[in-house]
């Protein structure tokens, strides 16, 4: 059995995409080498990164007035619209729904505001780890129960 013959068109077609190829081969290394310097260098020198996520603990004391509401203040001494909040863990888990972050100013202070509906009126010993995270937080503060209305300045 034969093989075709193979003209220069095609073998100089196979040549160019191999070298297309490669350059791309290249081009993704070079990136996936100077990605995470550039990362470094931009938390290292942004004002923003002071503060890395941080866990709060909130229990009954943080519940407020309105019925299965846990509502508490954060002081991060930042105003950065960004952040998150997720649970972390919790003692009765089936009672959590969302949990809501949300940027404000509470007594003169600057931080976050966490919030949750619960399904149901909590026991004594019921307590919730959150992880949070503010951009340019320069510190996180020991949560306080926040009764007042949902406000953007709380103070």
């Amino acid at each position: 059995m034969s093989m075709p013959a193979v003209d220069g068109a095609m073998t100089r077609r196979g040549t160019i995409m191999n070298e297309l190829k490669f350059s791309c081969v290249v081009v993704a290394c070079i990136l996936v080498l100077t990605f995470p310097l550039t990362q470094a260098q931009s938390l290292t020198e942004s004002p923003a990164a002071k503060a890395t996520a941080q866990r709060v603990t909130l229990n009954v004391i943080h519940l407020t007035r309105l019925p299965f509401w846990v509502s508490a203040f954060v002081e991060t001494r930042s105003t950065a619209d960004a952040c998150v909040a997720t649970y972390n863990a919790s003692s009765r888990v089936e009672l959590l729904q969302p949990v809501f972050c949300d940027v404000t100013e509470f007594r003169g202070k600057r931080g976050i505001r966490l919030t949750s509906n619960l399904w149901a009126y909590p026991p004594d010993n019921f307590a919730v780890t959150i992880t949070v995270f503010q951009q340019g937080a320069q510190y996180y503060g020991v949560p306080v129960v926040v009764t007042s209305c949902n406000k953007r300045n709380l103070s």
